[in-house]
């Protein structure tokens, strides 16, 4: 029986309402627990109504919908000793906790908006600021896959905000001239190329966007990482914070530059999470704290404002005022709605520049493929050359 098809016929009432009432809604999943974002996105709907859900994120009670785990990056899960096959991602219980997303589809609270903060790790996921709550990056890919109702709900998302370091990062390598590379072509080019050859796929040890500049980097910012097998500290598999030092190689191995899934590459995760997002937003370096997030999205939506203002059509002219807003609305003419993103993109990444200690990040347009056909950048960004070119097969 085709579950998606079924659920999708409740949401003919609830779209046609939206359509007719601009009612928003906005998915917030509280890792950092931190409301400043959640004033700002208030803000551009106002006079408009816009219904926030706060997801649940307590690992000891049901319903758990994303599957948030006490667990660290442990031995245990997907993440095994080097060597050893690696498992399935956690998966969340179908009647306790799956039974929420159907609710959001039963009570028309589709979301337009996904937020979520917190810290972030490539391929791995996010974490509560006092590192005492994990979000596995593995589970949230999975969910659309395994829940029907949940891929209705992330497919109705149109934009997303995506916090904490390097959620737009991807580390896997590229073609001598920048080309995308297929899983299978960086495995071929690691299993029969040179040790140059190989070298040059894990990067190096400077470049924070190359697996091994990420390993450096992590090594050198926190504590929990080691680069030498024999310090993890890891305990038995089946209790909590399991690892007070992680092994770099294990939860970021070799082998994931040429898994099938792209794990090292968070724009195409991404995309295939959010398949008919119009935008969605992330940090392709260190990420600020929430506060500056605040300030760098402040920024952006100003500055596209007064941008559009002064350049924009004259059509555009009259969307400028609510650029969330306008970018989300089944109203927005499709031409001015992609007017504004192009604008807003190379706001976020003046923005984040601006305000992050000038790194600059990125975006990605997943409804838009020709908007983001060369990487998560639109502009220049110094020394970044490589950011320019795609990050999936076009």
């Amino acid at each position: 029986m085709n579950w998606t098809f079924l659920l999708s016929i409740l949401l003919l009432t609830p779209t046609s309402q939206a359509s007719q009432n601009e009612n928003f809604n906005m998915l917030w999943v509280p890792i950092n627990h931190r409301p400043p974002m959640i004033k700002l996105m208030r803000a551009q709907f106002e006079p408009f109504a816009l219904q926030i859900t706060h997801a649940p994120v307590n690992p000891e009670q049901h319903p758990n919908p994303f599957g948030v785990s006490t667990f660290d990056w442990n031995v245990g899960h997907h993440l095994p000793k080097e060597g050893e096959e690696p498992g399935p991602a956690p998966d969340i219980n179908y009647f306790q906790d799956a039974s929420w997303y159907l609710g959001l589809v039963l009570q028309n609270k589709l979301p337009d908006i996904f937020l979520i903060g917190g810290h972030f790790a490539n391929s791995l996921g996010w974490m509560s600021p006092n590192e005492k709550v994990f979000l596995y990056a593995e589970t949230l890919s999975e969910m659309p896959k395994r829940h029907p109702a949940a891929k209705l709900v992330f497919d109705h998302v149109k934009l997303a905000i995506l916090g904490g370091c390097h959620s737009m990062t991807n580390l896997q390598p590229h073609g001598p001239h920048g080309e995308y590379l297929s899983p299978a072509e960086i495995f071929e080019k690691y299993t029969y190329g040179s040790d140059q050859i190989k070298s040059q796929l894990i990067g190096t040890g400077g470049d924070e966007w190359t697996l091994k500049g990420y390993r450096n980097r992590l090594y050198d910012d926190e504590h929990d990482f080691t680069l030498f097998a024999n310090r993890e500290d890891c305990k038995d598999p089946e209790g909590p914070n399991l690892c007070k030092r992680a092994y770099l190689n294990r939860v970021f191995p070799t082998r994931s530059l040429w898994d099938p899934e792209e794990p090292f590459n968070g724009p195409r995760r991404w995309k295939k999470l959010f398949p008919n997002a119009y935008l969605v937003l992330g940090y392709s370096t260190g990420s600020p704290p929430e506060e500056i997030r605040e300030e760098i999205l402040k920024l952006a939506i100003k500055n596209t404002e007064i941008q559009l203002n002064k350049t924009g059509s004259s059509r555009v002219n009259e969307y400028s005022h609510h650029i969330i807003q306008t970018i989300v609305s089944d109203h927005t003419p499709d031409p001015v709605r992609r007017e504004v993103i192009t604008e807003f993109r190379i706001q976020w990444t003046k923005a984040t520049a601006a305000l992050n200690g000038g790194r600059a990040s990125g975006s990605i347009t997943p409804a838009y493929p020709d908007l983001d056909a060369n990487g998560v950048f639109s502009i220049p960004v110094a020394g970044r050359t490589l950011t320019y070119y795609p990050y999936e097969k076009r």
